[in-house]
């Protein structure tokens, strides 16, 4: 195996790492969403008079937060596997110099 071969096999490598890390990131993704919908369910029962409102405020705030890093997450790693996967020229121009 040449150089440039093996360097061809630790690309494509770190490209199913990242895919690894695209499919967690979607388990995390959905685990936010079904965080998400049982939070709906929570503020029906919060009225305006609730002294928990204040609480159901700083929960929305910390699920958009955590729905936003995991989107952003998601994207990143996918868009990461595609390239080293199906790609990757970059990458290897680099590398080999």
């Amino acid at each position: 195996m040449s150089k440039d071969e093996a360097l061809w096999v630790v690309i494509r490598a770190a490209g199913l790492v990242f895919l690894v890390l695209t499919v967690v990131s979607l388990t995390s993704l959905l685990s936010v969403g079904t965080y998400w919908l049982y939070l709906s369910d929570v503020g029906m029962v919060v009225d305006e008079t609730s002294p928990v409102l204040s609480g159901k405020v700083m929960a929305e705030k910390t699920a958009k937060t955590l729905l936003s890093n995991r989107v952003g997450e998601f994207f990143l790693y996918g868009i990461s596997a595609f390239y080293f996967m199906r790609k990757g020229n970059l990458v290897h121009r680099f590398v080999s110099k």
